[in-house]
């Protein structure tokens, strides 16, 4: 059974407030070498939780008919109204 939205988006926020904590901890070190990858594993960590909460609230946007009517005129047909 899932979990309901709101309980995974509490979830998400103190996940992103830990990665803020140690991305402040990674800049007052002086952004060592060896830390380096794990700043990019937190980096990547963030860009996936942003796509969740997209989905999440995905459903929430209206739905708009994406088809587009084009106009064509026949051949030899002159591109002018009259």
């Amino acid at each position: 059974m899932q979990r309901p939205i709101g309980e995974r988006i509490k979830e998400l926020r103190e996940e992103i407030a830990s990665i803020r904590n140690a991305n402040q901890l990674y800049i007052q070190a002086g952004k060592k070498v060896l830390d380096a990858a794990e700043q990019e594993r937190r980096i990547q960590r963030l860009q996936e939780i942003l796509d969740e909460l997209m989905s999440l609230t995905d459903w929430k946007k209206p739905r708009i008919a994406e088809h587009r009517v084009q106009r064509t005129n026949p051949p030899g047909a002159s591109h002018r109204w009259c």
